[in-house]
């Protein structure tokens, strides 16, 4: 009895385990397809968006689409749709550590210290970028090769010749959630797990006896 409940909890890893191997997939965000001044904070599954800092950081990043047949709209610093006074960052906070991360982004040029920042779990600053692309257009951001994103904030930089204001827009954001261990550690894991419970079957049921040759 002792011997097939160990069987059956080994089975129960196993089955457990090679779960946890199936894919997972990554997110696509596109704020310039939604409609303007919709509040966004934890709508879209592994990410929470939030304000911090500035003359207004207060209640939820809105959408903008203020500039109708232009570049210009998405997710802003705002909780007006792109209306002063701004947050000064913009923060994506993702539920666990992430892989993948790639932006679009729209800033009206550069005030002296736009930049987006990313941290891993431990608030560790693991890259830094500039957020002024030269004219009035929206740029790619590709953060791919980085791994156990936790937050990304945009910083808008607070510039003192528009007393803090400056409003800035995240059009797309893409990323992939991590796992740990990787997938292939646990189909090895459940491999050895598998082997032991053939060995125990095996050895369970003995050697033919005489009587049944």
């Amino acid at each position: 009895m002792m011997r097939n409940m160990k069987l059956g909890t080994v089975m129960a890893i196993i089955t457990t385990l090679l779960a946890l191997t199936s894919p997972t997939y990554g997110s696509f965000i596109d704020f310039t397809s939604m409609a303007a001044d919709i509040p966004v904070s934890n709508q879209f599954q592994n990410v929470v968006f939030s304000l911090s800092g500035g003359n207004n950081p207060f209640g939820a990043p809105t959408t903008s689409m203020l500039y109708q047949g232009t570049q210009w709209g998405g997710l802003t610093n705002t909780n007006s749709g792109g209306i002063y006074p701004t947050a000064e960052f913009l923060v994506a906070t993702f539920e666990a550590p992430v892989t993948g991360v790639q932006f679009s982004f729209w800033d009206g040029g550069y005030n002296g210290g736009n930049v987006f920042r990313v941290y891993d779990v431990h608030q560790n600053l693991i890259d830094i970028g500039s957020l002024a692309p030269s004219g009035y257009v929206s740029a790619e951001y590709d953060l791919t090769s980085l791994q156990g994103v936790s937050s990304i904030w945009w910083d808008n930089g607070y510039p003192a010749n528009t007393s803090g204001n400056w409003t800035e827009f995240l059009q797309t954001l893409s990323f992939t959630p991590m796992t740990a261990p990787e997938p292939s550690a646990f189909a090895l894991l459940a491999a050895g797990l598998l082997g032991l419970v053939i060995r125990s079957r095996r050895a369970y049921s003995g050697p033919c006896s005489k009587s049944n040759l």
